[in-house]
């Protein structure tokens, strides 16, 4: 499952692809790709390195940029039935940032998978609605502000996913996503917690992105 706005579109190859990977790996539940941008003329801008998502961090919605850490791009993401249901499907009461809230809700179930290619494309142009995210992160605060998950399932699945033309196949590679949770000293307030949590996971995260993008541990 997935959906794709008006102006922009899949990747070549991406459903096979998509398919071939569901298929090697039945159990994982939700597949992303690359993010990659292209201008209003169809012209490619962005496509950025590959790299995993915690659930840690995707249960908190720390991935909307604002901290350091990359969207899930909603065009080239896409899931199994089962994992759409049990997170309740798309909130509707979403104008801009369902797809965030979405993510958050489903990483409570299942790691997220990046396959190493890109799956959609986001169209850059102006007048889209995703260009205002002023109203975009109000959304995503108002949600913020309310009870914080009281537990936080763990990464045990998540990775990389890549064609291994040797093997003839895909194979993964799956980087710590584990950062130290335990905190310095008992908290006062369960606010200081959640702060400091958040804090631990933005930290071992940016500390990944950079290992990934620098091409350390690796398979290419």
């Amino acid at each position: 499952m997935g959906w794709i706005n008006s102006d922009d579109c899949l990747g070549v190859g991406a459903l096979i692809s998509l398919f071939s990977v569901a298929r090697e790996f039945p159990h994982r539940q939700v597949f992303t790709g690359r993010i990659t941008l292209m201008h209003d003329n169809g012209a490619i801008i962005a496509a950025l390195p590959a790299v995993p998502y915690g659930r840690e961090t995707l249960q908190l919605g720390l991935h909307d940029h604002r901290s350091g850490l990359p969207f899930v791009q909603q065009e080239g993401t896409f899931w199994r039935p089962s994992i759409w249901h049990k997170a309740g499907g798309l909130d509707e009461s979403f104008k801009l940032a369902g797809d965030w809230d979405l993510w958050r809700r489903m990483a409570a179930y299942a790691d997220f998978t990046t396959v190493d290619m890109t799956l959609g494309l986001h169209r850059e142009r102006e007048g889209r609605l995703s260009a205002d995210l002023t109203r975009y992160y109000a959304e995503i605060d108002k949600v913020r502000e309310g009870s914080p998950p009281e537990t936080l399932a763990a990464s045990s699945d998540a990775g990389i996913v890549r064609y291994d033309a040797e093997l003839g196949r895909w194979v993964c590679h799956e980087p710590s996503l584990k950062p130290s949770l335990k905190p310095s000293r008992k908290p006062k307030r369960k606010g200081n917690a959640i702060q400091r949590l958040r804090y631990r996971l933005v930290k071992s995260a940016r500390k990944r992105f950079a290992r990934v993008r620098g091409g350390e541990g690796v398979r290419s």
